[in-house]
């Protein structure tokens, strides 16, 4: 099912439009603060920023009675939906959808790793996680857009299998955990 379908179907009120504008604010209610080095806006907003070549094919939604887009929680059948009506993951820059991603932690979506060791640093920006569920193991893609190194060190949640490695500048990794062995039964990357 198409977006736009989909989001017809959920929110009576929300009509398709063409993205044409450059930043679009974004307020989840539980982001994490910005860091002070970014104090321009106020500490529980974000901005989604989309390059003129995006400008041409997205679109976001427009919610009845409000000038800006902006976000819909909607109950479903037993869950809720954080709807956010631009096209988040195809903005330019990665602290806004850390921001969001952080929010969604109040509705307790945990992602499949946590970190490794108490009080270790959280991911640098510009490394991406990506771990898929398999039937016996899971798949974790690493992928660095950083012009520099990065230190990654986090542990499957559901084996507890560390991952600690050295992720090269501009590179991607794979490890694959198995549940049953509680191990890395195969790697690339690192």
């Amino acid at each position: 099912m198409a977006p736009s379908q989909l989001a017809r179907e959920l929110i009576a009120d929300a009509q398709v439009a063409p993205l044409t504008y450059h930043n679009a604010p974004i307020r989840p209610a539980d982001m994490a603060p910005r860091q002070p080095a970014d104090a321009a806006l106020p500490s529980n907003q974000e901005v989604l920023t989309f390059n003129q070549e995006a400008q041409t094919w997205l679109e976001s939604l427009r919610f009845e009675g409000s000038r800006s887009a902006g976000q819909r929680e909607i109950r479903h059948g037993a869950g809720t939906v954080l709807w956010i009506a631009e096209p988040a993951e195809l903005s330019d820059g990665d602290c806004a959808i850390q921001g969001l991603y952080s929010a969604a932690n109040r509705f307790g979506l945990q992602p499949l790793f946590g970190k490794a060791l108490p009080g270790t640093l959280s991911l640098p920006a510009g490394v991406m996680i990506y771990p898929i569920g398999l039937n016996d193991s899971t798949l974790y893609v690493f992928v660095s857009d950083r012009g520099e190194d990065s230190k990654i060190d986090v542990s499957d949640r559901a084996t507890g299998v560390p991952l600690t490695f050295v992720l090269p500048a501009e590179h991607a990794a794979l490890a694959l955990i198995g549940k049953k062995e509680k191990a890395v039964i195969a790697k690339y990357g690192f």
